[in-house]
């Protein structure tokens, strides 16, 4: 198997996905319309990660390097341990 065989059914296996997804997609789309939803059109209840646009993505600016990071979450933890400290907040670090 040549490397442009392997990428073309890894590429025919992810189409296979998205339609699958798309599928799942509007079977949730009309069930939410058939209880009174008011969605436009699919995309409305869910927009997929190869539908988004440079335009629409958020871009995140985390200038904290892994150190600082990392000693965030070992005070962060040590807080939790001591019942000082909600876990799962990550404005805390």
């Amino acid at each position: 198997m040549t490397v442009a065989e392997a990428n073309a059914i890894i590429e025919a296996i992810s189409n296979t996905d998205k339609a699958s997804w798309e599928k799942t997609r509007w079977l949730g789309y009309i069930t939410c319309l058939t209880q009174g939803a008011k969605l436009k059109n699919p995309t409305d209840l869910l927009k997929f990660s190869w539908e988004i646009n440079e335009a629409d993505s958020i871009e995140i600016k985390d200038t904290r390097t892994v150190e600082e990071v990392t000693k965030g979450l070992i005070e962060l933890m040590a807080k939790h341990e001591r019942g000082e400290g909600r876990i799962f907040s990550f404005n805390d670090f």
